[in-house]
Parts: C-alpha cells; sequence; structure tokens
C-alpha cells in the first residue's frame, strides 16, 4: 500500500510540474473554451431566429403573439483579466477592443469597466 501511495504522489507531482511549466497551454485551453463558449451562442442565436422565420410561414402573425424582447446571450464588450492587467474583449469580432487606434488592454479594473461602458453606448446609438 505504501508503495502504490508513493507512486501517486509522484505523479501528481510530475503533473503539477509539469502544469505550471505549461502556462502557454492553459492559455490555450482557455482560448478553446472561449471559442466553444461563443459559438455555442451563436448557434443558438441562428436557431432562434430560423425557429422565428419558420413560424411566420407557417402562422404570419406569430411575430404579434411573441411576448417580449429577443434572448440576448452575452454583451457585446466583456470585461476580462489579461495576463498585463484588464481587458474589453469584443465578443462579436473575438478580439480586443479598439477605441480609435488605441487597443483596450493593460488597464485596470476601473478603467476597463469605463471603456466598455463607453463602447457599449457607443454601439447602441449606432444600432438606432
Amino acid at each position: 500500500m505504501g508503495d502504490s501511495m508513493r507512486a501517486t504522489v509522484c505523479l501528481l507531482c510530475a503533473a503539477g510540474l509539469l502544469l505550471a511549466g505549461c502556462g502557454r497551454a492553459l492559455h490555450s485551453v482557455a482560448g478553446v473554451a472561449e471559442n466553444a463558449r461563443t459559438a455555442t451562442e451563436q448557434m443558438a442565436s441562428t436557431s432562434e431566429a430560423s425557429n422565428a422565420s419558420r413560424e411566420v410561414l407557417i402562422y404570419p402573425e406569430a411575430s404579434t403573439l411573441r411576448g417580449g424582447p429577443s434572448l440576448a446571450l452575452t454583451q457585446r464588450y466583456e470585461t476580462r483579466e489579461g495576463p498585463d492587467g484588464f481587458m474589453i474583449y469584443d465578443t462579436e469580432t473575438h478580439t480586443i477592443a479598439r477605441i480609435g487606434n488605441q487597443t483596450q488592454s493593460g488597464l485596470t479594473m476601473e478603467q476597463a469597466k469605463k471603456a466598455a461602458d463607453a463602447l457599449s453606448t457607443a454601439a447602441s446609438h449606432a444600432g438606432q
């Protein structure tokens, strides 16, 4: 029993050392997870739009029966923590947001919140 416990501890220590040295690989996993999340949201949004258009074909007055606004799964601009501070992530373009020529990264939490609010306000006014 002692030998199997020792082998287990050695394996866990080796795995910990490998993971500690593979910070770049963990960022890759985070990127894949983020891409999967946004792809899932896009599929849900596309499915909702497709269902609504089919409803209209079946029953043209279906849109008048719908209650409430359509479902918004995420905000366009999200505040995220990056390697050098906070950043504003654009969920539509899957890039770090820009204001003019300035990339919105390396910010403090307060700066990031203000920038995200400004970008969201500008995007909502542009859509009107």
